[in-house]
Formats: C-alpha cells, structure tokens, sequence
C-alpha cells in the first residue's frame, strides 16, 4: 500500500527520457503563495477596523461569548442564566486562552481570528506539499508511460497511485 504520493525512483531513466523534474520548485511557489496569503489575512485581522465583523459570522460571537464568561469562572453559559454544550470542545478551549490571559472584547476576538489564520496557513502549507508533489510525480510517470508505451506493470502501478493521490488532492483543497 502506498504512504504518499508516488515516487519514480530511476532518475536516470527519466533524464535519458528528457523528463524536467522540477525538484520542489512547484512545492515552493505554492508554500510562497501560502505564506503571502497568510500575510495578507494577518494584515486584515490585525489592522483593518472592520475586519472581525466582516471575517466572522455569527456562529463565532457565540464561541466568544462563551469563552468569555467560562474565563470568567460563570460556567458554559451564553447569556448567564442557561447552560449550553452547543460547541466544538477543543476550538471553545483554544477560545478561553486569551480571555484567561487578559484579554477582552475586540483583542481577544482578533487574537483568535490570528489563531485561525495560523491554523488555515498551515494547512495551506501541507496542502501546498502534496499538491506540487503530485504534480511532479504526474509529469515524471507520464514521461515513463509514454517512452515504455504503458507496458511496464510498475509504471502502471504507479500511475493509478498517482490518479488515487491526485483525487486525494483534490478534494482536500476543495474542502479547505
């Protein structure tokens, strides 16, 4: 069973084949749009007024809310009178930290949203890793397909990893 995205370990096959491996190059250009994506979302939660109510829906007020007055030592309430459980547990804790630390209204609300900011950028980063190297794979395997004209049982092995990796892939960017 494969682990990762598929691997052609003859180097020298593909160079007589005329095979450009592009050596990570895709995997860097995608981690700088990471990163620069990732500025850019730091610079509107950090600078622009507006941003945690443009940024947010409702839903995260609540999480707000709640961290605030657990932090408080009132309980998991929203309002102070009745108790809810209505949360992801783990994400309500990340959101009690900075009200334990201090922080209130706004601050806490834009060090969370810098939280989900890090947390999208590294996904972001993974994301960007297996992306570039399923391409580089594809443009590896593809090479080799077509200069043994398909009849190596490896590289058909390998092609259909590459299809299963690719669908992987896909879908995880378009959940993210």
């Amino acid at each position: 069973m494969t682990t990762g995205p598929p691997r052609v370990e003859d180097d020298d096959a593909d160079a007589e084949a005329g095979v450009d491996r592009t050596d990570g190059r895709l995997v860097r250009r995608l981690r700088v749009v990471a990163v620069l994506t990732a500025a850019v979302w730091t610079l509107v939660v950090l600078v622009w007024d507006e941003g945690p109510f443009a940024l947010t829906f409702d839903d995260a007020f609540y999480y707000f809310e709640i961290a605030s007055r657990i932090a408080d030592g009132q309980g998991s309430t929203f309002d102070g009178i009745s108790d809810t459980n209505g949360y992801h547990p783990l994400w309500l804790l990340v959101c009690i930290v900075p009200y334990l630390l201090g922080l209130d209204g706004m601050a806490a609300v834009r060090v969370l949203l810098g939280v989900q900011v890090l947390l999208y950028s590294a996904s972001l980063w993974v994301l960007a890793g297996l992306a570039g190297r399923a391409a580089d794979g594809w443009a590896r395997l593809t090479a080799r397909a077509a200069r043994d004209g398909g009849s190596d049982v490896g590289t058909r092995r390998r092609l259909v990893d590459a299809c299963e990796w690719s669908v992987v892939v896909a879908v995880a960017l378009a959940v993210a």
